[in-house]
């Protein structure tokens, strides 16, 4: 797991639990919960951007779209190679 993930997962994590000990969804309400190793500015900030309206729909389409084949996202590729992977879909043509 590099640092990037690791982080986002973090955040994603953080971002549960203040949504499940705050008991809502809005995102507003959340600033005042930061993670103790978090700064508080940068969470604030995180805040005002999950409670945007793009941001809301973005989120909303997304999860839509995962529900809707969640075949299409799991990572079964294996040690078959992606130039395999494309040349089998190539011959499926």
């Amino acid at each position: 797991m590099t640092t990037r993930s690791n982080f986002k997962h973090l955040v994603y994590n953080a971002r549960k639990n203040v949504e499940k000990v705050s008991q809502s969804a809005d995102p507003t309400l959340w600033r005042e919960r930061a993670p103790s190793w978090m700064r508080r500015d940068y969470w604030e900030t995180l805040c005002n951007i999950w409670a945007t309206e793009r941001w809301q729909q973005t989120s909303t389409i997304m999860k839509v779209n995962r529900a809707a084949n969640p075949e299409a996202y799991m990572h079964t590729g294996g040690s078959v190679s992606f130039a395999t992977h494309q040349s089998r879909l190539e011959s499926y043509s």
